[in-house]
């Protein structure tokens, strides 16, 4: 019998193969990109490229016309809001690229400004236009309609009229509004959009209108977008790594990628293979140049080997472990020993914890099982001594929502408490002070993780914390100052697969790009490289969010800004508001939380503001 990692196993076939050994580049492939991309961002061309991907291409939603009715496209924008550079949350794709524009060339803006004259009736709200430059009598409006002055499918009509008729004489309207008015109008159009001459279109009416353009430079747009996203470039490497070990997990060259991407036409496909092609090409050169090998490319070449016929296995049984993590290009060895001398296949894995697309791995190998493999037997292991029936259930529907999961009724230990529970606030200072208070509650000796979805959600963190990173745990300590007893670490949800803590608090519970979910690390041109299953939106980051939430054996907590919810919080809020404990209730006078005392008259609820705030509530 032989153990090995596909590691080992494809250097031995080389080995036996060629009589020669390999020189492996060890290191994982972001840190090459790193060192290429800050040298990249010196070439004015390149920096202007990677602008305008992050302001335009960065979180590019479905098109309109992909949705057949109004709730199912209410649904997509409710989970995934398009959202401006300044933050704001907009309608569809076409005013976001306006927004954009009209931010980086210096165009002072009001979205959904009230129009200057009162429109309002007894059966209509007053007028708002799409955006208003400010300090002119100049509006724009985005219409959503086709080169046929057709509306999107979606679109629903409250009258004998059809949508198209309904949505043609509201332009009409409007149009009759400016002009009685004396107003400047600049209609924008979803066809301009769908042809690519929004923004120039845009531009030139701009100009006709007298409004003057001011385009910031690069150097300050790159400036700001830093400020505003946080660890924004290393998300860019993040994505950029998960396409190089995607292309060569595939075999393919670059030439084959391009082809693919054009052949298929995916929004923002040409942005990105801009930015990734120098790193790529460079990459491969210094392999070359340094007589290495990576990882894929090894395992690539035992595959050739064994399809040749250099080597010879005389196996009759093969176990694989984790085969949620399965690549192709680790599948296309199997398949070819297999192919070469038949065996018995036995695996091990849990679609629900793939979470390493970013590495090369490729869930639908396995929610497609016997597609790839032939007729198959499936057991499944439904129960499990890590965390309550509760936490089963909760997050178990949780990761199902994507209907490719494979099925499975999880049962875990009894357990009478709450296993699952929320922290709210306002501000992240209260989100933080609240999370103290909750530190003090928790039992002597426990042990405590913070899961973020980024390295620097840690940064949330006040003075009060304690925090150094461990080159053994490869997580960062933490110490909680006013409760030293506490095990506390910090790690991404990445890293915690495979590990437990007595209570769990997740942070970074956001509706923004690099929340969690993160929307910017599922772009389009990712899954054209995988198997088609795996198609719902955001399911790596709902499966990572599952591994993450499951690592509590007592509690877990999120961490919530009331503000701000993500589209995961508001969804697990929605289907168990009942079950969710609220760790806190806040105040309604000053919005500060209200924690449990005893009085004379026995408990009750007091502002923790006390005495600034002098609020309290009986508990029945």
């Amino acid at each position: 019998m032989d153990t090995f990692t596909f590691h080992k196993l494809g250097l031995e076939i080389i080995k036996q193969s060629t009589n020669k050994a390999v020189n492996i580049y060890e290191k994982d492939v972001k840190n090459f990109i790193k060192d290429k991309i800050e040298k990249l961002l010196m070439n004015p061309n390149y920096l202007n490229k990677l602008i305008n991907f992050i302001i335009y291409d960065f979180n590019v939603l479905k098109e309109e016309s992909d949705f057949c009715n109004l709730e199912e496209y209410e649904k997509y924008l409710t989970q995934n809001p398009p959202t401006t550079f300044k933050r704001e949350v907009v309608k569809s794709n076409g005013e976001l690229y306006i927004a954009n524009f009209l931010y980086s060339n210096g165009i002072d803006y009001v979205y959904e400004d009230p129009y200057v004259v009162d429109t309002s009736t007894i059966d209509f709200q007053q007028y708002k236009p799409d955006f208003h430059v400010l300090n002119t009598n100049c509006y724009i409006e985005y219409f959503g309609i086709d080169e046929n002055g057709q509306v999107a499918p979606h679109f629903v009509s409250k009258n004998d009229k059809s949508p198209t008729e309904n949505y043609l004489e509201a332009i009409d309207w409007k149009r009759k509004v400016h002009k009685e008015n004396g107003t400047k109008l600049i209609e924008s159009f979803y066809y301009d959009f769908k042809r690519g001459e929004l923004l120039k279109n845009l531009e030139r009416e701009l100009l006709n209108k007298g409004i003057k353009l001011s385009p910031k430079s690069d150097e300050q747009l790159w400036k700001e977008i830093n400020e505003k996203n946080v660890g924004i470039l290393d998300e860019i490497i993040n994505i950029l790594a998960t396409l190089i070990n995607l292309i060569k997990s595939n075999n393919m060259s670059f030439d084959d990628f391009k082809k693919l991407c054009l052949a298929n036409n995916v929004k923002n496909d040409i942005s990105i293979v801009e930015l990734l092609e120098p790193i790529f090409i460079s990459y491969n050169e210094f392999l070359r140049g340094s007589s290495l090998i990576d990882f894929n490319d090894m395992i690539n070449i035992a595959t050739d080997c064994v399809k040749e016929n250099k080597y010879v296995h005389n196996y009759k049984y093969v176990i694989v472990d984790e085969y949620q993590d399965i690549s192709m290009s680790r599948f296309n060895l199997l398949k070819e020993l297999r192919n070469q001398k038949d065996y018995k296949l036995f695996c091990v894995g849990d679609d629900w914890q793939s979470i390493y697309r970013f590495s090369g791995s490729d869930v639908g190998l396995i929610m497609n099982f016997e597609k790839y493999w032939g007729d198959t037997y499936i057991s499944r292991i439904e129960r499990t001594y890590r965390f309550s029936n509760m936490m089963a259930n909760i997050s178990g529907n949780f990761v199902m929502q994507n209907p490719h999961q494979i099925v499975k009724q999880i049962r875990g230990f009894d357990e009478s408490r709450s296993s699952i529970g929320c922290i709210y606030a306002k501000t992240e200072n209260d989100l933080i002070l609240r999370l103290e208070e909750k530190l003090k509650t928790l039992p002597l000796n426990s042990s405590v993780y913070f899961i973020g979805r980024y390295k620097f959600d840690i940064d949330i963190l006040t003075n009060k914390f304690y925090k150094k990173y461990n080159n053994v745990s490869q997580m960062v300590d933490v110490c909680y100052l006013e409760r030293r007893d506490l095990k506390i670490n910090y790690l991404t949800a990445h890293k915690s697969k495979g590990l437990q803590a007595d209570y769990v608090f997740i942070l970074n519970n956001k509706d923004y790009g690099m929340g969690f979910p993160s929307k910017i690390s599922d772009l389009p041109i990712i899954r054209l490289l995988l198997d088609n299953t795996d198609d719902f939106l955001y399911s790596e980051e709902r499966r990572l969010f599952y591994v993450a939430m499951t690592r509590s054996i007592k509690k877990t907590i999120f961490l919530v800004l009331s503000t701000n919810k993500s589209s995961f919080i508001r969804e697990i809020e929605s289907n168990y508001e009942k079950i969710i404990n609220k760790e806190f209730y806040e105040c309604p006078k000053c919005g500060s939380s209200l924690v449990k005392k005893n009085g004379k008259f026995g408990p009750f609820f007091g502002c923790s503001n006390y005495p600034n705030c002098k609020y309290t509530k009986n508990i029945k």
